[in-house]
């Protein structure tokens, strides 16, 4: 079984590329492994065991307003 992580923006998020604020997001959305939004689960990353995604969570610095589950694959 693979679990993947989705990932929200509950409040506006400052882009350093675009100078502009993101977000809040209306629904989650798969991440990659560097913690970006995907458009398709063919890019998300994927972790084999739910210990190893927490694991990830818990190393990966994440911005305040940043909501991350662990869901398995479908």
């Amino acid at each position: 079984m693979a679990y993947l992580l989705y990932g929200k923006r509950t409040q506006p998020v400052w882009n350093k590329d675009t100078k502009e604020y993101m977000g809040p997001d209306a629904r989650f959305a798969a991440l990659d492994y560097e913690g970006k939004r995907v458009a398709k689960l063919a890019d998300a990353g994927s972790f084999a065991e739910k210990a190893d995604a927490e694991e990830w969570i818990q190393k990966k610095k994440l911005k305040p307003g940043v909501v991350v589950e662990i869901r398995k694959a479908k």
